[in-house]
């Protein structure tokens, strides 16, 4: 207390008037105390905000009972707005609000931020997994550098930091370590999921065998013509007369080009006369819309009508067989020609790529490397921990590739190198190419050719089985999340 307080005080007392518990001085060096702290928790709260440091602290969601913060829910948000937003689902954030699920009411925001939950919902898992299988990641830190690399460079042409980058894309709270943190588990579980399709879930040749054996015709693909034929019904029709003449009529129509049909040529005729103007685009120039070539049973059952798919894979089918078949809506016409299981020879390659513009130099790294691959499973290795492509969590590995799908005259030189290489019969696994280009260098290692139907079993198989597992893992207790939708309003 001061000394003129103090006087206050004393006078007061003596007149024995109501005494000043804190005099007028005081009082207003309180008051100023009061604002100067209130200015304090808001301006700096201003920029506690502005810097992201909620988003950095406060818990976002708690995801397989692990606490996660805001700014790493935001990356993710992110990351499901942008796929969203090229879909063309979303055009810009004032749709964040707009609903999304009209049964639930729940909004896009609501919906992005689930999406965004499980996401690091498998990233979490398979980070434990992998950990408790002893898997140790080889491509991380390679990945990593390549990502950071991407964003500093943009960063300096655009005259700022990657700092910078980063928090305008993913929010203020975002920052260069913790990108590092989020990409790190991000690369194990991407690596993880590749090496279980790769390693666990394959199949000998004696089990691909003995599963086509079981049911050839989930194997099996038929090439068959075929044309729709609406019957002209409105939706608000409800005369069942009405409806029933028109199916007929369809039927007809279907029921005459099948009487005219001899084969595939004359079915796609017969479908152009009965189509009439309606249809003579689809027609023009000699085209052929009724042709569907090496389709699957699951394809057409999807895609076409299940019907018309257990007609073409019954065993019973032969070459030539036609028929009419009836939906609520119309009459497909059926023509029948093969049914085979696709043989086509189809190769597999693994390649590591340097990126740059001292090719010689570039090249002479890929020969060091080529020297010391041993085997598969080395030559894995040093994708991962040295590829300058996306596919090196992958081992870098190409399959699938079909002779007939690469006879473009639009292949680049390095293709032509490559496909003149792959294809050729002395072929053996074990094989490398190291081909030059224009900013890059590659060595490629033969891995393997089999039939097309033993390449799509096998990816259809270590999907299939993937999926199933990781299925039955978020599933369990516990590994489920729950968002903190109060922390979120700190995220951007």
């Amino acid at each position: 207390m001061g000394l003129s307080d103090m006087d206050d005080y004393k006078k007061n007392s003596k007149k024995g008037g109501k005494k000043k518990v804190v005099g007028e001085t005081l009082k207003m060096r309180l008051i100023a105390a009061g604002v100067i702290a209130f200015l304090v928790i808001v301006i700096g709260g201003f920029f506690a905000y502005n810097t992201g440091l909620p988003a950095k602290i406060l818990t976002g969601a708690t995801i397989a009972g692990q606490d996660v913060k805001v700014n790493v829910i935001d990356y993710e948000f992110q990351q499901v707005y942008s796929m969203y937003y090229q879909y063309g689902l979303v055009t810009s954030k004032e749709d964040l609000d707009k609903v999304y699920d009209t049964t639930s009411g729940k909004t896009y925001r609501e919906y992005f931020y689930e999406q965004a939950a499980t996401r690091i919902q498998q990233t979490i898992l398979l980070n434990r997994e992998a950990k408790a299988a002893g898997f140790k990641a080889e491509s991380v830190d390679n990945l990593i550098d390549q990502y950071l690399k991407t964003i500093r460079e943009y960063a300096k042409s655009n005259n700022t930091t990657a700092e910078a980058i980063l928090r305008s894309r993913y929010g203020s709270g975002m920052t260069v370590r913790t990108m590092r943190d989020i990409l790190r588990q991000e690369y194990t579980a991407e690596e993880y999921t590749a090496y279980l399709k790769q390693n666990s879930y394959t199949l000998t040749d004696e089990q691909m065998q003995d599963l086509y054996d079981k049911s050839p015709a989930d194997y099996d693909k038929v090439t068959y013509n075929t044309y729709f034929f609406s019957a002209d019904i409105q939706a608000t029709e409800t005369d069942e007369a009405v409806k029933t003449a028109a199916l007929n009529k369809a039927k007809d129509t279907a029921q005459g080009v099948i009487d005219s049909t001899k084969d595939a040529t004359s079915f796609r005729d017969a479908c152009e006369t009965a189509a009439g103007d309606a249809g003579a685009s689809s027609f023009a120039n000699g085209a052929d819309p009724t042709l569907a070539a090496a389709s699957t049973k699951d394809y057409v059952t999807s895609y076409v009508n299940a019907d018309v798919a257990t007609w073409l894979f019954d065993d019973a089918r032969k070459d030539g067989d036609k028929t009419i078949i009836k939906t609520d809506s119309g009459y497909y016409a059926v023509f029948f020609q093969t049914r085979e299981l696709d043989t086509t020879s189809t190769y597999s390659y693994r390649v590591l790529t340097l990126d740059g513009t001292d090719i010689t130099a570039l090249h002479q790294k890929l020969q060091d490397f080529q020297a010391k691959v041993t085997d598969e499973n080395s030559f894995v290795t040093i994708v991962k921990k040295n590829s300058d492509a996306s596919t090196a969590d992958s081992g870098g590995l190409v399959s699938g590739i079909k002779e007939s799908d690469k006879t473009s005259s639009d292949l680049t030189d390095v293709e032509k190198t490559l496909y003149a290489w792959l294809f050729d019969a002395s072929r053996k696994q074990g094989d490398m190419l190291i081909v030059d280009d224009v900013s890059a260098v590659n060595l490629y290692y033969f891995q393997t050719v089999q039939p097309a139907w033993k390449d799509q079993l096998q990816s259809t198989n270590a999907s299939t089985q993937y999926n199933d597992w990781y299925t039955a893992l978020a599933a369990k207790d516990g590994n489920g999340y729950t968002l903190n939708t109060g922390n979120l309003k700190f995220a951007g």
